[in-house]
């Protein structure tokens, strides 16, 4: 088979144009800017090109991975203020990157970059950088006589970075919970239950449902037994939920009646407290009435408010709101039995 001269042209000069992309990333480098390589390549036995964030895990392991990808590895020189790439190590709140550091609002920001993890990894973003002074005569002309004619090639650095990491890891925790026994003012029984759903899936995170395929996983049981003559305790509840990132959110705290509650008169103000934070960061907390007893002449005070509901919404970069929703059109059924003193002898059960 015959190959025209011009196909034997086109090519060579295509494959001219490829070696010139790949020096032209080194070289940037060795004229003082250090950026990745901005196209696919591959190494090795490696079948499948990537770009540089592709190749992260061979940083420091493969030498074309560490020349083609400085900024990506965390090789740049160190005279020039960049933050590095991947994630912060020993960051106690979840994989995060600088990107997410910088995207946070200033107060915020100015408090993360007091760690010193932080720091280290992103002098950039938390503007630590070391100024570099310039030399004292400046060159009077540039070293390299701009070219006479367009190059043949395109520009290798794009009008803005691409992001460095995929949508940030968005964690959603609430914790319910009473006084500690040396915090309680109060003796007596109080006892509340947490349930999570999500908006358009079925299945309820909660006491019944421990682990959810939506990413929910339920712990504990929240209640306090401050009694004067008999072993006491205060434990508490918890829902967490992973990858929240673009959805929403029911919380349900619902009261358990018990005729322990009636032993003593004030136990109702020893309301359970729950509080919901996204990745470490509070976003509001809740709680029961502490003006309205449970109980009113030993049965169920139809008035206490049993019920309460938290929306959370969120966004895929991780802002979340909450909104408390109070419920409507509330019906309570009670069954009750005569008391001891006016009952017959036996057993009755409904």
């Amino acid at each position: 088979m015959t190959i025209g001269i011009y196909t034997l042209c086109t090519m060579a000069i295509f494959g001219l144009l490829l070696f010139a992309m790949m020096m032209a990333s080194t070289n940037a480098q060795n004229d003082g800017e250090c950026i990745d390589h901005p196209k696919k390549f591959k190494f090795g036995n490696k079948k499948k090109s990537k770009k540089c964030k592709g190749w992260v895990k061979y940083c420091g392991k493969n030498k074309k991975v560490g020349r083609l990808c400085p900024v990506t590895c965390g090789t740049c020189p160190a005279n020039e203020c960049n933050d590095e790439g991947g994630n912060i190590p020993k960051f106690k709140s979840g994989t995060k990157t600088c990107k997410w550091i910088n995207s946070r609002k200033e107060n915020v920001k100015k408090k993360f970059c007091k760690k010193k993890s932080v720091k280290e990894h992103c002098p950039k973003t938390c503007e630590i950088c070391k100024v570099v002074p310039p030399t004292q005569t400046p060159s009077g002309s540039p070293s390299v006589a701009p070219s006479g004619s367009p190059s043949m090639a395109p520009s290798l650095i794009p009008s803005s970075s691409p992001s460095m990491s995929p949508t940030m890891t968005c964690t959603l925790t609430g914790v319910l919970s009473f006084p500690t026994l040396k915090g309680a003012a109060y003796n007596g029984y109080h006892s509340d239950t947490l349930q999570v759903t999500k908006t358009g899936k079925k299945k309820i995170c909660g006491t019944d449902n421990k682990k959810t395929w939506w990413g929910c996983v339920h712990k504990g049981t929240a209640k306090i037994e401050n009694f004067e003559y008999y072993e006491s305790t205060s434990q508490s509840e918890s829902v967490t939920i992973e990858n929240v990132n673009g959805n929403s959110y029911r919380f349900k705290v619902q009261h358990k009646f018990s005729s322990e509650e009636t032993y003593y008169d004030e136990d109702y103000k020893m309301a359970g407290e729950l509080i919901i934070a996204a990745n470490d960061v509070m976003l509001g907390n809740f709680s029961h009435p502490s003006d309205v007893d449970t109980h009113d002449g030993g049965t169920v005070n139809a008035a206490y408010g049993d019920v309460m509901f938290v929306n959370v919404d969120c966004t895929r970069q991780c802002e979340c709101s909450v909104t408390d929703v109070l419920p409507t059109c509330k019906v309570r059924g009670e069954i009750n039995f005569p008391s001891v003193k006016n009952a017959y002898y036996g057993y009755h059960n409904d």
